[in-house]
């Protein structure tokens, strides 16, 4: 079995969830480029050598789509079904369902297999924070397990540090060490506790740099953490913005962008709309209702962010911040 995943918390544990149901000899994991939504030829040489593949949480529609074998794509993004016969697309959200029901890769896998455990819980935890426990499943999983939404926050944010810090090989090592044992466990990992706190002094000094205008903020920054998502989290979350744009300008010489939205109080970005509209300007964007992540090469980021930045009525600001 061979499978390709995200690289956070969500893609970890539904690559974990689906060794841990099918239980597979010898299963092989890899997680693309951190950053970017593609397959990369370490991927597809993988995939030339095996007969059972399994995409999950990857909002690559049209990657799968080309892919000439037999693939079991599992996602909860809002996306356009698969036509290609070979792909098994397993996704609610094309029934109809609202993103709502399925915060999260893992609770798909959950539904689809009858199969809740922590992993699925983490999954939820690691995509939509506090909002997880709105879904029954989730609070069920959390309540049978002891487990308070803090404690499971700190789990996530600890399997995050491995594609915050830009190491591939820690994200796809991770999902064997959540099936080792209780993945709580890793709240005492010292390696993994000392690496996130230097994430966490990053975050907080990017914070610190903000541009606000009303209930938008844009945060520059130039840092060799992967940590864009997780500021427009704290910046969405914590906060209380309805809105956030974080760029930062150079991380292994590509730049990056990611806008999260509160789609309670945001109700008019169309997300799609943007993602398809970076695709048409060759820039790798992918995401789902409230969230844009995109990396192109660095001298792109003023046309890129004052694309994203007029959207939030913050254009202005940042041609003057730039």
């Amino acid at each position: 079995m061979f499978i390709v995943h995200h690289w956070d918390t969500d893609g970890i544990c539904s690559a974990a969830k689906i060794i841990d149901l099918f239980e597979p000899e010898d299963p092989v994991n890899m997680t693309p480029p951190i950053g970017e939504f593609r397959l990369d030829d370490r991927i597809l040489d993988e995939m030339e050598r095996h007969d059972e593949i399994f995409i999950l949480d990857l909002n690559i529609p049209s990657a799968v789509e080309r892919i000439g074998k037999r693939v079991t794509f599992i996602d909860h993004h809002d996306q356009e079904p698969i036509r290609n016969p070979l792909v098994t697309h397993i996704n609610p959200v094309l029934a109809g369902d609202r993103e709502g029901r399925f915060p999260s890769c893992t609770t798909v896998i959950s539904w689809k297999f009858d199969s809740w455990d922590l992993l699925s819980a983490l999954g939820a935890v690691g995509d939509v924070g506090e909002a997880s426990l709105k879904h029954d499943g989730v609070r069920k999983v959390l309540e049978r397990e002891d487990l308070d939404i803090g404690r499971a926050a700190r789990i996530v944010s600890l399997l995050d540090s491995n594609y915050v810090s830009m190491d591939r090989d820690a994200v796809e090592s991770a999902v064997g060490k959540v099936l080792e044992g209780d993945v709580r466990d890793i709240i005492e990992d010292r390696d993994w506790n000392a690496r996130l706190k230097a994430i966490d002094n990053a975050v907080e000094e990017a914070l610190s740099k903000r541009i606000e205008k009303g209930p938008y903020c844009i945060i520059d920054i130039t840092t060799p953490y992967n940590v864009i998502s997780r500021i427009a989290r704290t910046a969405v979350w914590e906060l209380g913005f309805a809105g956030a744009l974080v760029v930062n300008r150079d991380l292994n010489g590509r730049a990056q962008t990611y806008l999260r939205i509160d789609p309670e109080r945001e109700k008019g970005i169309d997300m799609r709309g943007l993602i398809d509209a970076l695709r048409k300007m060759d820039i790798n964007a992918g995401g789902k209702r409230e969230v844009l992540g995109s990396v192109y090469p660095a001298e792109r980021v003023n046309e890129v962010v004052s694309l994203l930045a007029s959207h939030i009525g913050m254009e202005d600001e940042w041609k003057k911040e730039g």
